[in-house]
């Protein structure tokens, strides 16, 4: 404190030029600001960013005190209380360290290739090397997280620069990134000494050798494949023989992965808590087997569409793993109710089903369900295309377990009005509900879930045809919290009932709508009210134009896809304007 007292004093009196007074002034100022209460040490970082910018005006490359200004931006971005705010002042940061990078290469460095980067160059580059640019600073933030899932087209040397600058980087996610080539994966395998979890699905330039080299990082407790084609039974064989810390394991959509490799899941890996083989088809039943008996911390089972999965595998489950809390076996077309029954033995901490799909289920299991001493913890449910649960079976079940958050009965074509209002009455504590196709979604039962369910975020109402604007009006002024919506296939509601609904529950998300030939106005109102709204289907519907379309796309930042099949009054004009200046909104026309 003496010493920027002092500082200041001779700024005052005679240095007003000096430009190294300042940067000693600014140093004493961020030096202060760590051991200052929050709202002091907000006005001396003030006081210390303007005294490195008024140095900088009169040295404008000086690289030290342009380091020292971004850490002046990253200490003011911790003590603000606005995210937005942090974010861009961790931005004034990231331009302040690529600016002395770059004037660091424009004296000094070349690249590969024997070309000088020169600094008008740097600014030529795809965002995605800017930004591990400035991960390789070491300057941008404390993370040890780094996510190109967003930046898929980042080059192999910006993931190498990312890596080698920061070896102590746990959690690495390279999902479908293009350059994640064998060569990449052997370095990150080779220097990433501490990585603990490894995202590599739908990586589609990795070979089997690159998977190999997985196997020396012994450090994994998480690791993801999903979709990446180079993933074979020798390679994964190698991977589970040395990785035995894994906890938790994805190995979805895997054509050339069998039984050959799966076993070897429970005989190695015995600390596994969470595995995910779903759509890999040559995976059976015996891998959850093996892994029920061996991995004592077993928690989330999911096999969805491993149609060879049938009742033997539950049951195990249900005798070994006392932790279970997951189970998705949605399509497993084999199960019988015997699978619940086996699971209700001592899964008492399971907490979510899901049997979608799985068409032999009957009444049968859900009695099992509806029992009161089985599955007591049991929160979510998803019977969806289970054709052969009827009406009287579902009232059992929800008189008994009405504390369900998520419940999915869509496209189960038994189910009729009293079993809708009897889930309304008793299950008040649902958040999501889906009732596709249900012929018991009359206009009556669903104002009546509206008036009881209040908490509801997700409501899917798709192809109940009975459902108009009277029930569409009393959930608009019962529900304020959506953020689902589907009407898909509704033809009687209007653009006055769901804009009433957009209107009452503005942190909508996704607004489904296809197939509703009355809506067209109601693009206007979503733009106008519901800023947050990332997917919005309208197809099929005369009365959707370029108005609404542009209201929606320009009121909607955050807008990822846009399905507006069949609407003839869209132009080929506004389809070409949002494909170039939107290349990231997935669109259908």
């Amino acid at each position: 404190t003496l010493a920027m007292q002092e500082y200041d004093m001779v700024l005052n009196n005679e240095s007003q030029e000096n430009p190294m007074l300042m940067a000693c002034a600014a140093d004493c100022c961020l030096m202060l600001s760590n051991y200052l209460l929050f709202f002091k040490a907000r006005d001396i970082l003030e006081r210390a960013e303007d005294l490195y910018r008024r140095a900088l005006a009169l040295r404008p490359q000086w690289k030290e005190v342009l380091n020292r200004l971004g850490d002046v931006h990253c200490e003011q971005a911790k003590r603000t209380r606005v995210p937005e705010t942090a974010i861009r002042l961790r931005g004034r940061a990231g331009a302040r360290y690529l600016q002395v990078l770059g004037l660091e290469w424009e004296l000094q460095y070349a690249l590969q290739k024997q070309k000088t980067h020169k600094l008008e160059h740097l600014f030529e580059l795809p965002k995605s090397d800017l930004a591990c640019i400035s991960i390789a600073t070491k300057k941008f933030t404390d993370f040890h997280q780094i996510n190109f899932t967003e930046t898929a087209d980042v080059g192999e040397n910006a993931i190498r620069r990312s890596i080698g600058k920061r070896p102590a980087v746990t959690d690495l996610n390279l999902s479908g990134c293009y350059h994640a080539n064998d060569d990449a994966i052997n370095f990150i395998a080779v220097r990433a000494e501490r990585l603990q979890a490894l995202n590599l699905s739908n990586v589609p330039n990795l070979s089997e050798d690159g998977v190999y080299s997985i196997a020396e990082i012994t450090s994994l407790t998480s690791l993801t494949l999903d979709g990446t084609l180079g993933v074979n039974d020798p390679s994964l064989e190698a991977i589970l023989r040395s990785c035995r810390n894994i906890k938790h394991l994805s190995l979805r959509r895997l054509p050339r992965v069998s039984n050959k490799s799966g076993l070897f899941i429970g005989k190695f890996i015995t600390t596994l808590e969470s595995l995910d083989m779903s759509e890999t088809p040559q995976l059976t039943g015996s891998i959850l087997n093996e892994v029920a008996q061996n991995c004592p911390n077993f928690f989330s089972a999911k096999a969805d569409g491993c149609y060879t999965v049938d009742d033997v595998p539950c049951i195990t489950m249900g005798r070994y793993a006392e932790k279970l809390q997951l189970v998705s076996l949605a399509g497993c077309v084999k199960l019988t109710s015997l699978a619940i029954r086996g699971l209700s033995d001592k899964c008492k901490v399971l907490q979510t089903l899901n049997f979608a799909n799985c068409i032999k289920l009957d009444d049968s299991g859900i009695a099992v369900l509806a029992e009161k001493k089985a599955f007591p913890s049991l929160t979510s449910l998803d019977l969806s295309a289970c054709d052969s649960i009827t009406t009287e079976a579902l009232v059992e079940l929800v008189q008994v377990k009405p504390n369900f958050l998520t419940l999915k009965i869509g496209k189960c074509t038994q189910i009729g009005v009293q079993a809708v209002r009897r889930i309304a009455n008793n299950c008040r504590l649902l958040q999501t509900l889906s009732l596709d196709s249900v012929v018991g979604a009359t206009p009556e039962a669903i104002s009546s879930v509206g008036v009881y369910c209040r908490g509801l975020q997700s409501l899917s109402l798709a192809n109940c045809v009975e459902v108009d604007d009277s029930c569409i009006h009393v959930l608009a002024k019962c529900l304020s919290g959506l953020t689902e919506l589907d009407l898909s296939g509704c033809k009687l509601v209007t653009d006055s009932s769901v804009s009433s609904v957009c209107e009452t529950n503005t942190k909508l998300t996704a607004l489904r709508l296809y197939a509703c030939p009355r809506l067209g106005k109601v693009l206007q109102t979503a733009g106008e009210q519901c800023p947050l709204l990332k997917v919005f289907y309208c197809g099929l519907s005369n009365q959707v134009n370029d108005h609404g379309v542009m209201k929606l796309v320009t009121g909607c930042p955050e807008l990822a896809e846009l399905h507006l099949t069949n609407c003839p009054q869209v132009s080929d004009e506004i389809k070409m304007l949002l494909e170039n200046q939107m290349p990231w909104l997935k669109m259908t026309f």
